[in-house]
C-alpha cells in the first residue's frame, strides 16, 4: 500500500531511502481522432527521501512515435520534482504533501522536427495531495496546476500555449 501511495504522490519516502521505478506505456490514436499515431514510452523514475520531510523525483522517458508520416525514437521531456510533507494525518485532519516540479523541453521539438517526442514547452508544475487512512481503507485526492512557459517559435515571439494572438 505504501509503495502505491508513494507512486501517486500521497506519501513520501523516508530520509535516506531511494527507489528506481521502470515504466512502460503504449497509446494508440485512430484515424477518427485525427492522425493515426502509435506511441510507446519507456521511462525510469528515481525517487529519494531527503531530510526535512522532502523527496526528490526525476523521470527520464524514451519515446517511440509512429505516424503515417514516419517514425521517431528519442529522449522525451524530462521531469524533476521536489515534494514536502506539510502535515501529518491526525484523527480529524488528512496528511498533506505539496510538490513543485519542472518538465524540461528535452524531447524533439514539435516546432522544429517532423515527428516530435516532446511537448515543445518547458512547464512549471505544482500540486497538493491529501491522504486520510481509515483502516482498511485509504482516501486520497489531489489538486495540480501546470503552466507552460512562453517561448519564441518560428519567428513568432512569446508564444504561449492555450492563448491566441491576433495581430
Amino acid at each position: 500500500l505504501e509503495r502505491a501511495l508513494v507512486q501517486q504522490g500521497a506519501l513520501l519516502l523516508p530520509k535516506g531511502t531511494y527507489e528506481l521505478e521502470p515504466q512502460l506505456s503504449y497509446a494508440h490514436w485512430d484515424r477518427s481522432r485525427g492522425t493515426l499515431r502509435h506511441e510507446a514510452d519507456a521511462a525510469l523514475s528515481f525517487r529519494a527521501g531527503l531530510p526535512m520531510e522532502l523527496q526528490l523525483q526525476l523521470r527520464v522517458p524514451f519515446v517511440r512515435v509512429s505516424t503515417s508520416a514516419g517514425s521517431e525514437a528519442a529522449l522525451g521531456d524530462i521531469d524533476v520534482a521536489l515534494s514536502r510533507q506539510f502535515g501529518r494525518q491526525s484523527s480529524s485532519l488528512p496528511g498533506l504533501v505539496g510538490s513543485l516540479g519542472w518538465r524540461a523541453r528535452t524531447g524533439k521539438d514539435p516546432f522544429e522536427v517532423g515527428i516530435p517526442t516532446g511537448g515543445g514547452f518547458d512547464v512549471a508544475q505544482a500540486g497538493l495531495t491529501a491522504l486520510k487512512r481509515h483502516d482498511p481503507l485509504v482516501y486520497y485526492g489531489g489538486l495540480s496546476y501546470a503552466s507552460p512557459v512562453s517561448r519564441d517559435v518560428a519567428g513568432t515571439n512569446n508564444v504561449r500555449v492555450g492563448h491566441v494572438r491576433i495581430d
